[in-house]
């Protein structure tokens, strides 16, 4: 008696939990995706003088600059310390 009750006691709520576990899931519909095609390749990279990381707590990596396709022309996005985890 004593082994169906703690049975009961730790059976049930595994078997209520694990329930939601096996729902099953929808089918993933595919995002439609635009495509941009510039007219012409970027300019050469610039060279960007690397300043040093900001102070303060936390660890910061740099990302450089890069060109980026405005729709009318090409346009520079500055290199800048983003922070890395």
């Amino acid at each position: 008696m004593l082994r169906s009750r703690l049975f009961l006691s730790v059976a049930a709520p595994l078997a209520i939990a694990l329930a939601g576990c096996a729902a099953p899931q929808e089918a993933s519909k595919p995002q439609p995706q635009t495509v941009v095609v510039a007219p012409s390749t970027p300019p050469p990279q610039r060279v960007e003088s690397v300043p040093p990381p900001p102070l303060g707590i936390g660890r910061y990596a740099w990302q450089p600059g890069h060109w980026s396709w405005s729709g009318a022309d090409w346009t520079w996005s500055g290199g800048h310390y983003v922070e890395s985890y």
